[in-house]
């Protein structure tokens, strides 16, 4: 039986005249985990699926540790007639960049934890985030917030550039070496924005 898609769920389905019974339950806050329940009359072998985003993925029924056997990308076992599998994985921070051609986002990154491609939007980070450039430096935060719900925050070091006041009542000026603030950013899932008041969204940022 292949298993390629982890969401919280219950369902039965029909494999050779066989019903097997699944349920899971998945969190993807500090670490990840899922625990997945397996009722068959019979042992059955399983092909999870190891996501891109996943990284040293284990597989536990209780306290004893499956060694399995990757096949395109599908980590392979066997279990008895029921059984429930523990699997936890770290859930790192990807940095992404595009193509050197994709002219919009040239020097520019994205992240992603998880399944989820995040961003930074103003009412966490103010106005004007085509300014803000992001450093190498990032952690998760855990936030529960009335308009949002709980979720998995990326906090980051940026710089964001300063506009001076000779830039008043001007379009173009003689080139000036351009001054940075320190900045510490809040990124949030991108499915989320715009979920608390209208401002700026943007999902590739300068990069350092």
């Amino acid at each position: 039986m292949l298993i390629y898609l982890y969401m919280d769920h219950q369902g039965r389905v029909k494999i050779q005249n066989e019903i097997v019974e699944v349920e899971q339950k998945i969190s993807l806050q500090s670490e990840g985990s899922i625990q997945l329940k397996v009722k068959s009359s019979n042992p059955i072998k399983l092909a999870l699926r190891i996501p891109t985003w996943v990284e040293n993925m284990v597989i536990k029924k209780e306290t004893k540790e499956f060694c399995y056997e990757v096949i395109r990308g599908y980590a392979v076992i066997t279990i008895d007639q029921a059984t429930t599998l523990n699997l936890t994985f770290d859930i790192p921070v990807v940095m992404h960049q595009a193509h050197p051609k994709v002219k919009d986002d040239y020097g520019k990154v994205a992240l992603q934890r998880g399944p989820f491609v995040y961003c930074l939007e103003e009412e966490d980070n103010g106005k004007d985030i085509h300014l803000i450039r992001v450093l190498d430096e990032f952690k998760t935060e855990v936030l529960n917030q009335c308009d949002l719900g709980k979720l998995v925050s990326i906090k980051a070091k940026g710089e964001k550039q300063i506009i001076d006041k000779e830039w008043e009542q001007k379009l173009y000026r003689g080139y000036e070496k351009p001054s940075f603030t320190k900045n510490d950013l809040t990124f949030i899932p991108y499915h989320l924005w715009e979920n608390r008041t209208e401002g700026e969204m943007q999902v590739w940022i300068h990069k350092k």
